[in-house]
């Protein structure tokens, strides 16, 4: 995938997913849309945690080791882009296993952002398949 860039769904989403399932931590203080994507990420074997904003994020980091974390940008308390700050800082490993979310894909700041993190970004709306397509690439290899 491109860093800091759109991620793109392409042929090397059909490949299989990981033997066993992934650690995944979901980010988003919208709960509807959190627990929606911690069912897709189940429903394909993963193991997946929630968090409600930036600061419970780095709790649950803390705590467990996660193969990946999706995070939205813009959140009530603390955000992606300073979740992702910090992270960098406390756990540079972890801090390279991100993956964003934003409807706000046009935003020049964070397109900016987005581009010094090197980080994937998923934009809003997705499909359930570009999505899993999108965590499946990311899983399947090392992190950047």
């Amino acid at each position: 995938l491109p860093v800091g860039i759109e991620a793109e769904a392409g042929p090397a989403a059909v490949a299989p997913r990981p033997a066993g399932g992934a650690a995944i931590l979901v980010v988003d203080d919208d709960a509807t849309l959190a627990r929606y994507i911690q069912s897709l990420l189940r429903r394909e074997g993963h193991a997946a945690d929630l968090a409600a904003d930036g600061a419970e994020a780095l709790r649950r980091v803390d705590r467990r080791r996660y193969d990946l974390v999706v995070t939205d940008i813009h959140m009530a308390g603390m955000d992606g882009a300073e979740l992702y700050r910090r992270l960098e800082s406390q756990d540079p490993d972890t801090a390279r296993r991100v993956l964003f979310m934003t409807g706000d894909i046009a935003n020049p700041e964070l397109e900016q952002f987005f581009l010094l993190a090197g980080r994937p970004v998923i934009a809003k709306p997705f499909d359930d398949q570009r999505f899993l397509s999108v965590v499946g690439q990311l899983l399947r290899r090392p992190p950047a």
